[in-house]
């Protein structure tokens, strides 16, 4: 069994953003200190930090409160050789802007091939080839009608096959991380064998990023 990387989920809830001094805010760094323990006591080299939800980044303020967050918690995982990765929905101008408020050496991006689709960036292939030295591992997922991962990897509206294209041109990484919801509708609502669909969706990563040839790790999230 590997774990390619853990994910802080309890940050959907309270984020990255909350104000300092707060009870929500020392919440926050007390879970993410124990996720960089548990990733070092299990050998993960990086661990997911998600600005989602309570913890989106909607303003100068927010991102300037996640970066000083991240940078705090980046000083404590380099200790345990971990490398922290924000997972956000940022513009290539702010992805490349907080890389440098972070300023940490072990500070990376985890990318998304539909989120920023779903926060109006126009070109996600291009804000990947931006930022592509800092990123650790791909969610690979797609979606159609505005809404997260509801269709099979290439068949939605999310221009995968763009990003994708990027992504073979510019990943340095090892490992993309399938993060279709099988569990959801459409998926769930359709009489099928849900392996189905992620030997589909294998299909296609395998196809369209030349696993065989290339040593990517390929996992699925259920």
């Amino acid at each position: 069994i590997v774990f390619p990387s853990l994910s802080v989920e309890v940050l959907n809830d309270a984020g990255l953003t909350s104000p300092e001094g707060t009870e929500k805010a020392d919440y926050v760094l007390d879970v993410c200190r124990r996720g960089i323990q548990i990733a070092h006591e299990l050998g993960t080299e990086v661990l997911q930090l998600p600005s989602f939800n309570d913890g989106a980044i909607r303003s100068e303020e927010e991102l300037r409160r996640t970066c000083e967050v991240i940078r705090r918690l980046c000083l404590d995982a380099a200790e345990k050789n971990v490398k922290i990765a924000s997972e956000n929905d940022l513009n290539q101008e702010d992805s490349l802007r907080m890389i440098g408020m972070v300023g940490q050496d072990n500070f990376r991006i985890l990318f998304d091939t539909q989120n920023y689709y779903l926060n109006g960036v126009d070109n996600t292939s291009d804000l990947f080839r931006a930022i592509a030295p800092y990123v650790a591992q791909i969610h690979v997922k797609d979606g159609m009608g505005g809404v997260v991962s509801n269709a099979l990897i290439g068949e939605g509206e999310s221009g995968f096959d763009k990003t994708a294209e990027a992504i073979n041109e510019a990943y340095d990484g090892e490992w993309l991380l399938i993060e279709t919801y099988y569990d959801r509708p459409p998926f769930s609502e359709i009489q099928a064998d849900i392996y189905d669909y992620i030997r589909r969706d294998m299909a296609t990563c395998r196809r369209v990023f030349h696993i065989d040839q290339e040593g990517y790790h390929v996992s699925s999230s259920i």
